[in-house]
């Protein structure tokens, strides 16, 4: 039935592996028709580039969603992880029946669950102290210093560095990034204390940058686990446990009882917390995590430093947010040119690094470089 049918290597979609699926379904003969057209192959193409897109401008509207909700702030961010935790299990399922012998052997070991409870503690203080800061500071201050991780990553490079747990430093092109990442941030910190033109605070400022602090550590986490990891095996159970903790804390705000934090959203906001689950939680966290797989992490991540800017237009659009102060308009720019400056020159040694012949490396370095 399949004798006049040429089908190629190149013609495959980009999730497509021959080694994993020797016999091709149904879909996937079809898939494979369809992008041995010209205009299928353009589509094949750029499918990544549109599901970047398409998860960049979801996760930014993340924050805008979660303003209009009408709740108090750490009980929406359990809310939040909830709604996602329904969505994850089904892949979750599909993963764990999937997974070979050797995947559930490592699984189980100490060390990964040890891993996977630390990075779940960080995905509980990171939203819990971002969406506290979406209530307590002005919509662009929040997202601004919510991303600013990779100046995060920097001060704990040279941290580790000072405590000579590991030997390298960053490089010249990371220290320049973060120095004028950090002017700024200081320069952005001015509107909180003016108070004119914004309803920034310092406060509010602080407790999103502590959110950055939180996520780098799940990003460290997820990108040991992810090396052999299914993505719902790890991103279910990492949610659950952010959810258990984020859904701990909710009881210590003012009127919090079981039946709101468990059940309030089924009752209030259904449709903003399933918008916020299914697009910023789903469609824009898988689709980054699709993306990447097939898109240079450079690329990634230097659009992904476009959020704050859009998370902005967008609340400005919905009405949430309004005109940025005049030293947010002045220090977020050169915020970003100093975070792109730090994930450029980060990638690039990353890159050096990955590519140094193994006789040229001292033992020292090798024993950092295959440590966690």
């Amino acid at each position: 039935e399949m004798k006049d049918d040429v089908i190629t290597l190149e013609d495959a979609p980009p999730d497509f592996d021959v080694v994993s699926a020797p016999t091709p379904t149904k879909w996937q003969v079809t898939w494979m028709r369809f992008a041995g057209t010209p205009f299928g192959s353009f589509i094949v193409r750029y499918i990544p580039y549109l599901v970047l897109v398409v998860a960049l401008f979801s996760v930014s509207s993340a924050a805008s969603a979660l303003i209009l909700i009408q709740a108090p702030s750490i009980t929406k961010a359990a809310w939040r992880m909830q709604a996602t935790c329904f969505l994850l299990f089904p892949g979750f399922i599909y993963d764990l029946r999937k997974a070979d012998s050797a995947i559930m052997e490592q699984y189980k070991t100490k060390k990964t669950i040890f891993i996977m409870l630390g990075s779940g503690v960080c995905l509980a203080f990171h939203f819990s102290l971002w969406i506290w800061s979406l209530d307590n500071t002005s919509l662009d201050h929040s997202l601004l210093f919510v991303t600013s991780h990779p100046l995060v990553f920097i001060i704990g490079h040279y941290i580790l560095k000072g405590l000579r747990i590991v030997q390298t430093r960053p490089s010249a092109g990371e220290a320049i990034g973060s120095s004028i990442g950090f002017v700024g941030l200081l320069i952005t910190i001015l509107d909180s204390q003016t108070g004119e033109e914004s309803n920034a605070t310092i406060i509010g400022d602080l407790a999103a940058f502590l959110g950055a602090v939180a996520i780098a550590g799940y990003l460290v986490a997820g990108s040991y686990l992810r090396k052999w990891m299914p993505l719902f095996m790890y991103a279910f159970p990492v949610t659950a446990v952010a959810s258990t903790l984020i859904s701990a804390f909710a009881f210590g705000e003012p009127s919090a009882d079981f039946t709101m934090v468990f059940f309030g959203w089924f009752l209030n906001s259904f449709w903003l917390i399933a918008y916020i689950a299914v697009f910023p939680g789903i469609c824009g966290h898988t689709g980054i995590n699709y993306a990447i797989k097939y898109v240079n992490p450079l690329i990634v991540s230097v659009m992904l430093l476009l959020e704050p800017a859009i998370g902005s237009v967008i609340g400005y659009l919905v009405g949430v947010s309004g005109i940025p102060g005049i030293w947010t308009i002045i220090g977020a720019p050169i915020l970003l040119l100093g975070l792109g400056i730090v994930t450029g020159t980060a990638h690039k040694r990353e890159q050096k690094e990955k590519n140094k012949p193994m006789e040229h490396i001292k033992m020292d370095e090798f024993s950092e470089m295959t440590d966690l």
